[in-house]
């Protein structure tokens, strides 16, 4: 049987033994199994001619309506991976290390049947860990956000779609050892339960996270350099529950709660060397933050009414964040200065409500979404900062925000091929930013539109092509807002700054999937008054960070990337992408107000199953970064490599993982940033090489049905 491209799976077997006739007959039948949609069966049938065999299988990709879509289950070589390592089967989506990035997009958010996920990195982390990929149905990649989401910069949304099938009792278990210059174990657990009327869930996770890096500057001025060497030791200790309830009063009207409960501590020892040229200074850093805690709770009511598929939903978010943070600096410098001590005392406590009514009417002429949404976010932020010698300074910042919000859109199909979408949303939004003490306080508000379509054509034979515009808008993250000087040595430090305003994002792309597995995309994306940080020296030579909204920037490029089965257990891909980066900086601060370079990346992966029962699985990813410059930053090229080995055994309830990342030391980032009166050249090494050993278990029934539900909070983010 010929190729059908890489996301079908070989003939299995042809025994030739009957007639061509036959043979023929079998071919065309598995051909026409193949075109069908790709949602609708579990795995494709299979036609049995005497002693000829023909297994079809269905695509595992197509794009459709604006999406492109992962279908998991048709594809062999996800077997035994999890939600984390299956996004990098998806063109475009890269994912390492805990870290998933989109090739011309910004923000990544996800959504997991229907919830869109507020946590933070090792949270969100820990969640993709815990799902595993013969438990999803299918996994999309939305890179026009929809207008029923709050407004954000150039986000693309992963939304993963479990299966949802009978009901019963599932879980999995995962736990994990890692060695890399520390040890690091984690672990975390599921279960969930179904029945008629009640629908629960639980989950749990525990990691313990110690890391070790580096990070090396040198300023070099006209007449003199001032080097500047740090190694930071931390230790990081996190866990969480989250659980979910609801209880179905009729087929068509449910109601329940979510609850989600976060607990971590850190503890972070630096130590600085600083060479200023004519004399030294070595420093000492302890910081710690026990306990960091959040709780999110969301209550929410589904009425689905009518006969075409009305429905309402309401939802209503508590969020609540309390981090403390107490820090000691001592500097001894090697002149006559002698040693300087600070001591900083802080707690940031975040508290969110917010409530939101959606509405869908299917409609004759189109499918309409609409609805409204309120958020109040109260920031309240201490800091008391004590210098040897000197009176202690003390900071209180509270700091408000609302937002009102109204959003519309519709779609329709129009024939067989295309499709379009269009949406609206508006946001008014009121700060007042207050420092406790004084008379400072700033009040502003503001109100936008932000529009949103999608044209979608398709034709089997021919392919799919999308294209998009949308409009977003980056607030600043709360911690920005703060007008904290928070030190690293007692003459370095970086603060916030509460004149922060809103960046305004214009973002468009055209996309094409189809010849055979070729994915290509063609993105331009445009921000202004863009958040960048500005580096200055005091006149005392102490060293200043702020964020300032002071940048324009413009990324255009084109991505492609094309996926090959080599031999029936041997897969291959290849990727690339080209872009022009644009940045101007309205301050005086840099060398050249503009800055503009062409650059790129280069991919290859490569999945092999190395027995007949395709239960052992070789991986390699490989990625190639050419110097590139961004927000007035000039990047270095760097490599980075992921190797693994994984087995499934007991029909796929037990899964072993050995992995290896970064094993030859590539991944480490340099950057230069060339200033009016000096010039920085900074190394960064994370040191993220390790060798992990992950083990999976999951029990209960095979099929059960998903419990997941929108929490539709979507502002805790900016905490973190």
């Amino acid at each position: 049987m010929a190729e059908r491209g890489p996301f079908y799976a070989l003939t299995n077997a042809i025994i030739m033994k009957t007639s061509i006739l036959t043979l023929i007959a079998a071919m065309c039948a598995a051909t026409a199994t193949a075109q069908t949609d790709t949602i609708a069966a579990d795995t494709a049938p299979q036609l049995q001619l005497n002693e000829v065999v023909v297994t079809g299988r269905r695509p595992a990709l197509r794009q459709k309506d604006g999406k492109l879509v992962y279908i998991v289950k048709n594809d062999p070589y996800s077997q035994g991976l999890d939600g984390m390592q299956v996004l990098g089967r998806i063109p475009r989506v890269s994912a390492s290390d805990g870290n998933v990035s989109v090739a011309g997009k910004g923000n990544v958010r996800y959504i997991i049947d229907g919830i869109l996920m507020e946590l933070d990195a090792a949270a969100m982390k820990a969640r993709l860990q815990n799902i595993r990929a013969e438990n999803i149905e299918k996994i999309e990649l939305i890179t026009t956000p929809p207008a029923r989401y709050a407004t954000e910069a150039n986000a693309v949304f992963i939304s993963i779609t479990t299966r949802n099938e009978t009901l019963g009792t599932r879980g999995s278990v995962y736990g994990s050892l890692n060695q890399g210059d520390r040890f690091r174990q984690h672990l975390n657990g599921s279960v969930s339960h179904t029945t008629r009327r009640v629908e629960m869930s639980l989950d749990a996770n525990l990691s313990n996270y110690p890391t070790v890096n580096d990070n090396s500057m040198t300023y070099t001025f006209a007449d003199a350099t001032r080097t500047s060497d740090t190694r930071n030791r931390s230790r990081n200790f996190d866990t969480g529950v989250n659980a979910l309830f609801r209880y179905k009063f009729t087929p068509d009207i449910s109601a329940g709660f979510i609850a989600n409960y976060s607990y971590g501590k850190s503890s972070t020892v630096g130590t600085n060397l600083t060479d200023y040229g004519e004399y030294t200074s070595s420093s000492i850093t302890s910081t710690k933050s026990r306990p960091n805690n959040a709780v999110t709770v969301t209550g929410f009511y589904d009425w689905q009414f009518g006969t075409a598929g009305e429905r309402l939903e309401l939802t209503y978010n508590y969020f609540n964040r309390h981090s403390p943070t107490r820090s000691t600096i001592t500097t001894t410098f090697g002149n006559a200065s002698g040693t300087d001590e600070i001591d900083e005392r802080g707690t940031s406590d975040y508290r969110f409500h917010s409530g939101k009514a959606d509405l869908t009417l299917p409609c004759r002429w189109a499918r309409i979404e609409t609805g409204a949404a309120y958020t109040d976010i109260l920031n309240s932020s201490y800091l008391l900062t004590g210098r040897s010698g000197a009176t202690g300074e003390e900071v209180d910042f509270d700091y408000r925000e609302r937002i009102a919000a109204v959003h519309f859109s519709a779609s329709r199909q129009f024939g067989s091929e295309f499709n379009a979408k269009i949406g609206l949303r508006y946001e008014y939004t009121a700060t007042v930013a207050d420092l406790l003490g004084t008379d400072s306080r700033t009040r502003h508000s503001y109100g936008h539109l932000f529009p949103s379509a999608t044209l979608s054509w398709s034709k089997p034979d021919k392919g799919s092509v999308n294209i998009s515009y949308s409009m977003g808008m980056q607030r600043p993250n709360l911690w920005e807002l703060n007008p904290f000087r928070y030190y690293s040595t007692t003459d370095e430090y970086s603060a916030g700054n509460p004149a922060l305003r809103p960046t305004i994002f214009n973002n468009a792309e055209i996309s094409y999937y189809g010849l055979g597995g070729l994915y290509a995309v063609l993105y331009t994306s445009f921000a202004k008054d863009a958040i960048g940080y500005i580096r200055r020296f005091d006149a005392d030579g102490t060293v200043s960070t702020m964020p300032y909204n002071c940048l324009s920037t413009n990324k255009t490029g084109l991505y492609a990337s094309y996926r090959r089965a080599i031999l029936p257990r041997w897969e291959m891909t290849a990727g690339a992408e080209v872009f022009h980066t644009h940045s101007h900086s309205n301050m005086p601060d840099y060398d050249a107000a503009s800055l503009d370079d062409f650059s790129g990346k280069l991919e290859l992966n490569t999945d092999a199953m190395l027995n007949r029962a395709r239960t052992l699985v070789f991986s390699a990813r490989f990625s190639h970064y050419f110097p590139w410059q961004q927000n007035m930053i000039r990047y270095d090229s760097f490599q980075m490599l992921t190797l693994s080995l994984r087995y499934s055994m007991l029909a796929g309830r037990l899964n072993l993982r050995l992995s290896a990342n970064d094993i030859f030391g590539w991944n480490k980032t340099r950057s230069t940033q060339h200033y009016a009166s000096y010039t920085l050249r900074q190394v960064f090494d994370g040191r993220p090489a390790y060798v992990l050993l992950g083990v999976t278990y999951t029990f209960g029934r095979d099929k059960v049905a998903g419990v997941w539900r929108n929490s539709k909070e979507d502002q805790s983010g900016r905490t973190k």
